[in-house]
């Protein structure tokens, strides 16, 4: 009989709860750094790879603006993740919210 850490699908499950929990610890930070995200920050974030989002992590424990955090996004994020329309995603999406505030 499989045990149930084995099956794919679980596995996969597990995954996805880590990175969710990653991405609101993520926002919590910068919450708390900045104050105030955009709204679409947490779907851009919850398309990142886990290692990309621990870096994160360590770079929002530090920034002082939203600023400084989106040259982390670009510097941190993996070749392969930095496709021309999820970046310029990203570049659209705080360009707006620079604007509204």
């Amino acid at each position: 009989m499989m045990v149930l850490k084995e099956i794919p699908w679980y596995q996969e499950i597990i995954r996805r709860g880590e990175q969710r929990e990653r991405v609101r610890m993520l926002l919590y930070i910068l919450q708390e750094r900045v104050t105030t995200t955009p709204s679409d920050l947490p779907g851009y974030l919850a398309g990142l790879d886990m290692p990309t989002l621990d870096g994160l992590r360590d770079v929002a424990m530090t920034v002082s603006s939203l600023d400084a955090f989106s040259q982390a996004v670009v510097q941190h994020t993996a070749p392969e993740q930095a496709d021309k329309d999820h970046s310029a995603g990203f570049r659209r999406m705080l360009l707006s919210f620079r604007i509204a505030h």
